[in-house]
């Protein structure tokens, strides 16, 4: 259990990849601002998207906010961080959901059908 009473937001660019996602037919789910505690219990790490079965974590990373070289660092130790735990974190840039959203889609789904097959034949 975490201590801290953070709700996490879905950005437009996330809604929109999610309902591109519908749109495909496609029968992975995806378990949006997925949680993933930090073992100190302190606080918390929101996934954008989690596919539980093939360990795959999906972020829409935005224009603005993950510019600065402090967010780099942060968004490379929080990756760093939920790779540790097992996950293989795949990012999209919200130029490139909003520019060709079934593209997008279509290499996350790749990477989803990736991961679930290594994980089976491991």
């Amino acid at each position: 259990m975490t201590t801290n009473a953070f709700i996490p937001q879905t950005s437009y660019q996330e809604t929109r990849f999610l309902s591109f996602w519908h749109k495909q037919n496609i029968l992975y789910p995806l378990i949006p601002q997925y949680e993933i505690p930090h073992h100190s219990g302190k606080f918390s790490y929101y996934a954008d998207f989690a596919h539980l079965e093939s360990r795959t974590i999906i972020e829409i990373d935005g224009d603005a906010y993950h510019t600065s070289p402090e967010q780099v660092q942060r968004d490379q130790r929080r990756q760093r961080y939920i790779e540790s735990r097992g996950w293989t974190v795949i990012r999209y840039t919200a130029s490139e959901v909003r520019n060709d959203p079934v593209r997008t889609v279509y290499k996350a789904r790749r990477a989803i059908e990736r991961n679930a097959y290594a994980l089976r034949t491991r």
